[in-house]
């Protein structure tokens, strides 16, 4: 707690289909990643989580057993459960702020072009499963140079293993992002008024 508040308060969105432990879990791991939780951190007691969300304390039980064994956590005995020291966030704090703000710019972008939720999360997914080199450490090998500007544009092409950027075709991912979310919510919009016909 920092001045009486907690470090983290949870949320529970029971129309999401997600079980309430998994929810608690993935809103820990995210903590921890966006760099909200360090290790040492002290995590919610089981008390102030029921108190915060009204839900039975096995299920908080459950999402904590979870993230100890996923390895984010680890419970001391008398004393609560806290972030696990060899916890290090994968970016910098400017990194980590920096693509924050990118990656809020192309939501707001994907919701203009009418996407919903579900949508851009398909999208992401889509687009990590795409770059991911298979051992879950993020984008393949990377070859050449490339910057990005403040607008998303990308100044010169960037080889990855599983595809190519390049500055002619599309102009830059974002470009092609951004098209792939227009192209999606037009499909849908149509998708739409068949529906209503």
């Amino acid at each position: 707690m920092v001045g009486g508040e907690p470090l983290l308060l949870f949320r529970l969105d029971p129309a999401s289909g997600v079980p309430a432990y998994r929810q608690l879990v993935d809103q820990v791991d995210r903590a921890i990643r966006l760099g909200h939780l360090a290790p040492g951190d002290r995590l919610p007691s089981v008390r102030e989580v029921v108190e915060q969300v009204t839900i039975n304390p096995n299920t908080v039980h459950r999402a904590y057993r979870e993230l100890e064994h996923l390895g984010l956590v680890e419970g001391r005995h008398g004393s609560g459960t806290f972030v696990a020291d060899r916890v290090v966030p994968t970016a910098d704090d400017g990194a980590r702020e920096r693509l924050l703000g990118e990656a809020v710019a192309w939501i707001g972008r994907a919701r203009a072009a009418g996407l919903e939720r579900a949508d851009i999360d398909a999208l992401l997914a889509a687009a990590t499963d795409r770059f991911d080199d298979g051992d879950g450490n993020g984008v393949g090998r990377v070859e050449g140079t490339g910057r990005v500007e403040g607008d998303g544009r990308v100044t010169s092409a960037v080889r990855v293993e599983e595809g190519t950027v390049e500055p002619d075709r599309a102009g830059n991912a974002a470009a092609e992002a951004a098209g792939a979310a227009e192209a999606a919510g037009a499909a849908k919009a149509a998708g739409g008024r068949r529906a209503r016909r």
